[in-house]
This record gives structure tokens, C-alpha cells and sequence, in this order.
């Protein structure tokens, strides 16, 4: 008895002296674990939109496998949080990284659903730069490894036809030694 009035009390020492609510982490991870289960009233409970279409968590052909959040730097009304997430997006393997915003309205953390989104989309738009860029080095090297392949068979038959020529000439040379004697 005496230890739960004891976390009894220290619960309400808490609360009085304003520690009792979320701060940015607990608020991102609920934000990212209701987008995960695609809840999208518990992630509007916890953003500062009500509409959080734009992000479009509950896509069918999306899902969020994983999520890591890093511990939330805090600037008076303001906290980022690193983040890594993990997930498929129209069967795309996606695998991002960039920065949840929180703001504090009211007292209380929410998501800035606004900048979490356009940090979102801006490491979409890096990863698929980076793709691109990949597929065109790849491509790169497999055309320069054909023509290699190409210039070395082009030499191999012109050294066979220049040996030809040559045998060519040499029996013609011998064939009007010999008639010229």
C-alpha cells in the first residue's frame, strides 16, 4: 500500500509540475506507429492538421514496415526528430530518412504535418535521384562493356582479314616469281 501511494503521489508531483504530458518522442512514435496500422484518426489526434491527406498513410499500395526514431532536439516550441523509415510504395522498396516536426500548440506536441510531409517527399525525390543515378551508371558500364566487346571482335576479324590479305599477296607475289622466270 504505502509503495502505490508513494508512485500515487510522485505521479501527481509529476502532473502538477507539468512533466505529465507526451513530450516530441512519445508523440512521434504514436504519430508513426498510427501510421503504420494506417489510424488515421489516432495520426490526426496527434498532428496539427486535422486533414493529414496529403501524407496518404492509408494508401493500399503503401505500407510502413519499420520505423527508428532518434531522440527528439528540442528548441523552445519547436523539436525535429530523425527518422528512418521503411516501406513499400506502389511495390517500390523504399527505405528513407529525414526529420519529423513537432510544434507544441497548447501546451501539447503535435506533428507538423505540413513540414514532416515535404521532409518526406524530399527524401522520396533523393532516393530516387540516387536510383536514377544508379541505373544510369549501370547502364553506362554495360554499354561501355558491349563496345569493348565490340571494338575487341571488330580488331580479332580485321587481324584475321589483314593475315588473309596478306597470305593473299604473298602467294600472289610467288605465283608471278615464278611464271615471270
Amino acid at each position: 500500500m504505502k509503495t502505490s501511494a508513494r508512485l500515487g503521489g510522485t505521479l501527481a508531483l509529476l502532473i502538477a509540475a507539468g512533466c505529465g504530458g507526451e513530450g516530441p518522442d512519445e508523440v512521434a512514435e504514436r504519430f508513426w506507429i498510427a501510421a503504420q496500422e494506417k489510424d488515421m484518426a489516432a495520426v490526426e489526434a496527434v498532428s496539427t492538421q486535422s486533414e493529414t491527406t496529403s501524407l496518404d498513410f492509408d494508401n493500399e499500395d503503401s505500407e510502413i514496415r519499420s520505423f527508428l526514431l532518434q531522440d527528439a532536439e528540442v528548441d523552445e516550441d519547436e523539436a525535429t526528430v530523425d527518422t528512418r523509415v521503411v516501406g513499400t510504395s506502389n511495390g517500390r522498396l523504399l527505405e528513407l530518412s529525414f526529420q519529423t516536426v513537432l510544434v507544441r500548440e497548447d501546451g501539447a506536441w503535435l506533428v507538423e504535418v505540413e513540414r514532416t510531409g515535404s521532409q518526406m517527399m524530399a527524401a522520396v525525390f533523393g532516393s530516387s535521384l540516387q536510383e536514377l543515378g544508379e541505373a544510369m551508371t549501370d547502364g553506362m558500364q554495360k554499354a561501355m562493356q558491349e563496345m569493348a566487346e565490340g571494338m575487341a571482335e571488330g580488331m580479332q576479324q580485321m587481324a584475321e582479314e589483314m593475315g588473309e590479305a596478306f597470305e593473299r599477296a604473298e602467294t600472289a607475289d610467288t605465283s608471278e616469281s615464278n611464271g615471270g622466270s
